[in-house]
């Protein structure tokens, strides 16, 4: 539940950071020495290590169009013991941008007065500027649950070998912020026995759909 505590408190700001600072150096006269472009380096560097927030300019990672398509990624990634790919479409800086950028277009239309205003911007900026390392943290959540999932199945008679894809059950489809969000129950069969997976909270953003949580398994035969 930490992912969806953080996308709440994202509600409370207009701003837009890259996966990390990026430099920006702009290219010299051909006339000038060395030494001063050398020195314009620096200053830009310097410039960018100490700035809070940057536009996001780098394309995002394309994830499933389509809660069908997001389970049958998964469903591969366990398969094939690849937790790469699953990462892949794990929500990053990039989802949280978007996120906010599209929850403070609801917002302004509640918000009632301009101190409202700047308490959403304060507090989403600090969200931002910290978003690495809660996502370096839950990511190692999701590798554990990950590799717990996998398990599970081996330990109920299952082998990811012989596991095949059946399907997908889409619950509770709706909104948060305009941004549209559901659960997933995946399904799969191996050794004659099913195992369903619980896929909490996916989210669509301008990449595609991605997974926000930890993967859940429900038990089997449901």
């Amino acid at each position: 539940m930490q992912t969806i505590s953080l996308l709440r408190n994202l509600k409370y700001s207009l701003i837009a950071i890259t996966l990390s600072p990026l430099l920006l150096i702009s290219c010299g006269d051909s006339s000038s020495s060395h030494d001063q472009k050398d020195k314009k380096d620096q200053k830009n560097l310097k410039e960018h290590k100490s700035s809070p927030a940057i536009k996001a300019s780098v394309p995002p990672i394309a994830s499933p169009s389509s809660p069908k398509l997001l389970a049958q990624l998964i469903f591969n990634s366990l398969k094939e013991n690849d937790f790469s790919k699953y990462e892949s479409i794990f929500m990053n800086l990039g989802d949280i941008t978007f996120f906010t950028k599209t929850s403070i277009k609801h917002r302004a239309k509640t918000s009632k007065s301009k101190q409202d205003l700047d308490k959403f911007h304060q507090h989403v900026k600090k969200q931002l500027i910290s978003f690495n390392k809660h996502r370096k943290q839950k990511i190692q959540k999701v590798k554990v649950s990950f590799q717990k999932i996998r398990a599970n199945v081996g330990e109920k008679g299952g082998n990811w070998e012989s596991a095949n894809y059946v399907g997908y059950h889409l619950e509770s489809r709706r909104s948060r912020f305009g941004v549209p969000m559901a659960n997933v129950y995946l399904t799969l069969k191996s050794q004659g026995t099913h195992f369903v997976i619980k896929l909490n909270n996916i989210m669509r953003t301008n990449r595609g759909w991605i997974m926000t949580e930890e993967l859940v398994f429900e038990g089997t035969g449901k």
